[in-house]
């Protein structure tokens, strides 16, 4: 993985289920993916551009600065759709790195931008397995391939399991806070958000997130 090969990242996502909801419903997912994305980009400053782009209904597009914290923003997007309490919703989500078109990007409508990371990330997503929610296309080739594909692999299957208050919890860690954070955050006792966070399989998460994130930006 060559970090100076991989400019930025892109995240092409669509909701799983989304014809069993309303028109409402739907709305106010999508809104919920927005207001993620921007709390992701207050999270980690100068790592989003632009705000997530929603299109064709029920689709959406993210543009990072920091390639790195692609992954991360992925899995933390998936959960704040599964968070959702009461709709059962989910998200599949395509991750690429690469270039793009610097001059094609509008940061109210990144989808309308182009760029070899756009491209592979779309496709990503369209020869995405029936059942499953995480994809990922890289220039990165050998060893360290097979390991992100074996790794994103085992993310999905962890993630598939996690309940709406799992996500819920998860969704703050992965912006950084501590479990007494979290805790007053949600209104709950610090032992049951270690519960959540244990039962969830964060240690692993954090460890795959934290290698990918330390090998691509030196974080």
């Amino acid at each position: 993985m060559n970090a100076n090969e991989c400019q930025y990242g892109v995240l092409t996502g669509d909701l799983v289920g989304s014809s069993k909801v309303s028109p409402t419903e739907l709305r106010d997912t999508m809104n919920v993916l927005r207001k993620g994305a921007a709390e992701f980009a207050a999270a980690f400053p100068n790592s989003v551009w632009g705000d997530l782009d929603v299109f064709s209904g029920d689709g959406w597009q993210l543009l990072l600065r920091r390639p790195g914290l692609s992954l991360r923003a992925a899995v933390f997007l998936r959960c704040r759709v599964k968070g959702i309490e009461g709709l059962k919703l989910d998200s599949r989500v395509a991750v690429s790195w690469g270039h793009i078109d610097e001059e094609t990007v509008k940061p109210k409508r990144v989808s309308e931008a182009s760029g070899e990371a756009f491209t592979a990330s779309g496709r990503a997503l369209a020869e995405m397995p029936k059942r499953r929610r995480f994809g990922l296309r890289v220039t990165t080739s050998g060893p360290e391939k097979l390991f992100l594909g074996a790794s994103i692999g085992l993310l999905d299957e962890l993630a598939a399991r996690w309940t709406a208050r799992q996500a819920q919890t998860l969704t703050l860690a992965l912006l950084g806070k501590n479990q007494e954070e979290i805790a007053s955050a949600m209104g709950k006792k610090q032992p049951t958000i270690y519960q959540a966070l244990q039962s969830a399989g964060w240690n692993a998460v954090e460890g795959l997130l934290d290698a990918v994130e330390n090998r691509h930006e030196g974080l």
